[in-house]
């Protein structure tokens, strides 16, 4: 989402009464060592709702706009958001819907062939979160999934009591990948220090939160456990087509976006 100005996010509040918008900021960030904003923005009543997370306000206020207007497409359309952007940008939309596609091909071919993931350390862009992680009973560890292209890959495992809290990152730096990472994890890791009881109720109900079910960590225990190196008898393949598609809303035609889709063969699990 990169040098996008506040498209979705004006034409959301332009249609705030039609689309039944609501917002809402999470305030938790400043409590981990990041100056962190965090919206969440629904709308049709609360049918499809997108989250946005940045150290720039208006950045992670467009995020959420145009996530929650992907969700949408992406209902209308009958698929999963897996591979999806939204971007007022072409290029752009359709850069990160294959970096996204990517980043799903890698992570379940770790699951798949049981190839446990790169063991890797923390950089400076998450030194604070790491303190802060701890200083609440949690622990930190950091992986990354194997060669990906010219691509930065990093993995967030946070860890208190007996649960788990996955970050999946995949960009073109390294401390902004693994500080993408850490966000992902900590916003959950947050929730569930805040009211255990009701992160674990939302946790049963909403599929997008695999990344903190017991039962998906125990089914791929072995890639978690043990991170191995790089090694060149365990690379996944990249000789492989990226399909790309756009998409459109059937019932909405004047969004301000570029919907882009982008799979690859073979790569769910």
């Amino acid at each position: 989402m990169a040098h996008q100005t506040l498209v979705a996010a004006k034409w959301l509040l332009s249609k705030k009464s039609e689309l039944e918008v609501k917002f809402h900021e999470f305030k938790w960030g400043t409590g981990y060592g990041i100056p962190l904003f965090d919206f969440e923005i629904s709308i049709l009543g609360g049918r499809h709702s997108g989250r946005g997370s940045s150290t720039d306000q208006n950045l992670a206020f467009e995020k959420a706009a145009a996530e929650a207007l992907e969700r949408f497409v992406c209902f209308e359309n009958g698929i999963s958001t897996e591979g999806v952007a939204a971007h007022s940008i072409a290029e752009l939309a359709d850069h990160n819907a294959g970096r996204e596609a990517i980043e799903r091909y890698l992570f379940n071919w770790h699951l798949n062939t049981k190839t446990p993931f790169i063991s890797d350390i923390g950089l400076s862009s998450t030194q604070k979160i790491s303190q802060a992680v701890v200083a609440r009973g949690g622990t930190i560890s950091w992986m990354k999934l194997r060669p990906a292209w010219a691509y930065e890959s990093s993995l967030c495992l946070i860890e208190k009591d007996d649960r788990k809290f996955l970050g999946i990152g995949l960009g073109d730096d390294a401390d902004e990948t693994q500080l993408h990472a850490a966000i992902e994890a900590l916003r959950n890791f947050a929730a569930y220090c805040e009211n255990r009881e009701q992160f674990l109720e939302a946790a049963g109900k909403n599929p997008d939160l695999w990344c903190c079910s017991s039962s998906f960590f125990e089914s791929h225990r072995s890639v978690f456990e043990k991170p191995g190196i790089v090694s060149s008898s365990a690379i996944a393949s990249t000789n492989f087509p990226v399909h790309r598609q756009t998409l459109a809303s059937h019932s909405i035609t004047d969004i301000p976006l570029i919907f882009m889709r982008a799979t690859i063969p073979g790569s769910r699990l």
